[in-house]
């Protein structure tokens, strides 16, 4: 296992790794999979972490919770002692929580990051389902702790603008971006998607403020986020079409905090063009089906903007 990671690391990538709060791992326990009996990190928490995060030299760690389940654990005691632990042992390793939920509160204290669905599913359906069950917890992400919306699904089957979608708004919304396709093969459409640098650096933009639903027209949406800082003036605009027909969405400009008479420019990140200085109050665009336009605009910040207070989401 440390030859593996040793080889990870020098792709210069990341090395992760998995294991279970519990005695036994899902697998085991849910596909009969021998292999993951009795694996789990129960009994010998210290021991299991020392070996993975410092022996075997792992980044990141997944803990799973079928098998703690099966012992009726608390979740947050539980959690916080493997925390603890992993954190004493390597204090730079990445530590995840999989609860298939929101686990409560307590966790955005305590971990790097922390599931908020069931296992996703390479279909469109699944990536709204999790898109929706995000929605309202934009409050609990901050630098260094984030909602895991799971493995992304890119390459795995869905049409490429439901992929094009599907990678946009888990970059708006902050989650983690661990790809779930095969590496040694990838289509160059495949390949487009994942290494879209303007795309990535909204999810790795240092203010870490998630993506909100600022305008839910049904299977029309805008959503926003303010980068560098809330009042910058530089928002990302995502608009999605959920339908199966390519549609038209529009939005005013004060709705994502820009003052619009005060000029403002734009830039459609996916076909990489730029517009001109504009003092519109409104743009539209014609969004395909199953797709996303997004948007980085510069211009100036309205005061007391909605990204510097609470709304309730609009879409209940």
């Amino acid at each position: 296992m440390r030859a593996l990671s040793d080889y990870i690391h020098s792709k210069g990538l990341k090395a992760g790794i998995y294991s279970d709060a519990g005695i036994s791992t899902c697998a085991s326990l849910w596909n009969a999979d021998t292999i993951g009996n009795d694996v789990g990190l129960y009994g010998h928490d210290e021991q299991d972490l020392a070996l993975m995060l410092k022996d075997w030299n792992y980044d990141f760690i997944k803990v799973d919770w079928c098998g703690a389940e099966k012992l009726q654990l608390d979740e947050e005691i539980r959690y916080t002692q493997l925390i603890n632990t992993a954190k004493k042992i390597n204090p730079d390793g990445i530590f995840n929580i999989c609860r298939w939920q929101f686990p409560g509160k307590w966790a955005p204290v305590i971990a790097d990051s922390w599931r908020i669905s069931g296992d996703i599913r390479p279909t469109f359906e699944s990536i709204l389902n999790i898109i929706d069950l995000n929605a309202d917890l934009w409050q609990y992400c901050s630098p260094g702790h984030f909602n895991d919306m799971d493995m992304l699904q890119v390459g795995r089957g869905m049409t490429y603008e439901e992929d094009k979608a599907h990678f946009s708004m888990w970059c708006m919304m902050n989650s983690p971006l661990l790809a779930g396709n095969d590496l040694r093969n990838m289509t160059s459409e495949t390949v487009e998607i994942l290494t879209n640098k303007e795309i990535i650096a909204l999810n790795q933009d240092p203010l870490c403020y998630q993506a909100r639903r600022l305008i839910d027209h049904g299977d029309q949406e805008v959503w926003a986020k303010p980068l560098v800082y809330t009042g910058s003036g530089e928002v990302a605009v995502a608009l999605l079409n959920r339908s199966a027909e390519e549609c038209e969405i529009s939005f005013p400009l004060d709705s994502v905090s820009i003052d619009a008479a005060k000029r403002y420019t734009y830039r459609n990140l996916w076909n990489k063009k730029n517009y001109p200085v504009e003092t519109a109050s409104a743009l539209s665009f014609k969004v395909p089906a199953h797709g996303v336009i997004v948007l980085k605009i510069q211009g100036s910040s309205i005061p007391f903007n909605v990204f510097q207070k609470a709304l309730k989401d609009s879409k209940e």
